[in-house]
């Protein structure tokens, strides 16, 4: 009895260890910045994923994040990848540099989720804009760097909708975008452009109500229309947030200019889409998603314009098929988290309730989510067999 128990009390002084050192794939980054093991050895982290923006404090830094969902909860640290000119970090935090933690201590948590709550606290009235952070230099030290960001004031309880500070964030937004615009000397654009990036900036600039942007909303829109629709390996993402962004110009407009370019994008989406409602990154091959299988990123864009396209009076029953598959393919993420960039397990949610829905649904995955590529066919549900034999769209 001795032995089991001090046997079980090992087992449990060992998981108590692992647990505090985190996921064993997690680099230090004080130590190395590159990866450790797997196929990406010797590898420079931000060669293997990209880096995000940090906010408003001007830099870019590499965050861990689990492959599969990319999540960053075991994530402890921040490796400075940029830092912007004139910003509030210029000067005071360099590339290479790693971020610790915040307010004196370690990161405890989520690093990611953990710089913007402190990024939020001081932002308000109390904090003053100061951002207190604890940085490693990569000459082996570690040193408290104080950034002064502006003072914006606390969210409100309806934010983003009646709230001064979310009023302020969209007024410096807008700001930034139309700063990049200019004569189309070198390192201005003539334009917003054509990229996935002015699609949304267009979007946003769109959103807002404003009459002072709505020439260059206008410009965007033309520019858009003028682009030869062209489908290739990638040409999913392209497609979707071109006719998203037409669609909503039309909508808040009534420009009837735009109206066959939505009918075109939205006709060849449709013919796009897989028998089972799911896009690739191009268009789908014998009803089935081409390249590796189904892209959420790229395919829910298409489902959102498909919709908005119905409600700019574009009729036509292959829109009709695919937007019905599209809709009964993504309505199961419905409650369960972030969706998936690709036909995975969805993010894990932050509530109890989502929680246990999410593990429900993921004992069942193979029958309630079938996949249109990834799986072998004889993994597959009577159901979604049935659905790859229904011809691929092609009526005219």
């Amino acid at each position: 009895m001795k032995k089991t128990i001090a046997f079980c009390a090992t087992l449990l002084a060992a998981a108590a260890l692992a647990l505090a050192a985190g996921p064993a794939n997690v680099p230090d980054l004080t130590k190395s910045s590159l990866c450790q093991e797997g196929k990406n050895k010797g590898k420079r982290v931000t060669e293997v994923t990209t880096d995000m923006n940090l906010g408003p404090t001007g830099l870019r830094g590499w965050i861990w994040a689990e492959q599969k969902t990319t999540a960053t909860r075991d994530a402890r640290q921040i490796l400075v990848t940029a830092v912007d000119s004139g910003s509030p970090a210029e000067g005071k935090v360099h590339v290479e540099d790693v971020i610790l933690g915040v307010n004196g201590k370690p990161f405890d948590s989520d690093a990611r989720r953990a710089l913007a709550a402190a990024i939020t606290a001081a932002e308000t009235d109390a904090g003053a804009g100061k951002l207190n952070l604890v940085v490693y230099r990569q000459k082996g030290r570690t040193e408290p760097v104080t950034l002064q960001l502006k003072v914006l004031g606390t969210y409100s309880q309806t934010a983003p909708i009646n709230c001064p500070k979310t009023a302020k964030i969209i007024d410096a937004a807008c700001k930034s975008i139309v700063s990049r615009i200019g004569t189309g000397a070198k390192g201005e654009r003539p334009s917003l452009g054509g990229g996935i990036d002015s699609m949304i900036n267009g979007l946003g600039l769109l959103a807002t109500g404003r009459a002072e942007y709505l020439p260059l909303v206008k410009a965007q829109a033309a520019g858009v229309v003028a682009i030869k629709p062209e489908q290739d390996s990638l040409c999913t993402w392209a497609f979707g947030y071109r006719n998203l962004f037409l669609c909503e110009y039309y909508l808040a407009t009534g420009d009837k200019s735009v109206l066959p370019a939505i009918k075109t994008y939205s006709l060849a989406i449709a013919r796009g889409a897989s028998n089972v409602g799911t896009w690739g990154h191009g268009f789908q091959v014998g009803g089935v998603d081409s390249g590796y299988g189904c892209m959420n990123a790229a395919g829910i864009p298409c489902v959102i314009s498909l919709i908005l396209a119905g409600k700019c009076g574009i009729k036509d029953p292959v829109l009709d098929v695919a937007l019905a598959r599209g809709i009964k393919f993504v309505q199961p993420y419905t409650g369960l988290g972030g969706i998936p960039y690709g036909d995975h397990v969805p993010t894990r949610p932050s509530t109890a309730t989502a929680k246990a829905r999410w593990r429900r649904w993921r004992s069942t995955w193979s029958v309630k989510r079938p996949r249109p590529r990834g799986i072998p066919r004889s993994h597959w549900p009577a159901t979604y067999t049935a659905r790859v034999a229904t011809p691929a769209i092609t009526s005219t």
